[in-house]
């Protein structure tokens, strides 16, 4: 499976030292540097924060199942 930017980054903040807040403000801090891009439809790269925390947060939420997706969990 290709990672993508977001789970790329995602990845390497799963240290064990944030709780689900914390890696939600590193995403939006990568987002705010520019190392991080969600593109609408069109291509247009997403900056509204509310929007971004809002997408953080469910990605965060579903990192569970994504990494069993990816082979980097076991199931339970």
């Amino acid at each position: 499976m290709a990672l993508g930017s977001l789970d790329a980054h995602g990845l390497t903040l799963l240290d064990g030292s944030r709780d689900s807040a914390a890696l939600v403000e590193e995403l939006l801090l990568l987002a705010r540097d520019g190392r991080i891009h969600l593109e609408l439809d069109g291509g247009q790269v997403l900056t509204d924060e509310a929007v971004l925390r809002d997408v953080f947060t469910q990605y965060v939420d579903a990192l569970p199942e994504r990494l069993e997706e990816m082979k980097l969990a076991a199931a339970e």
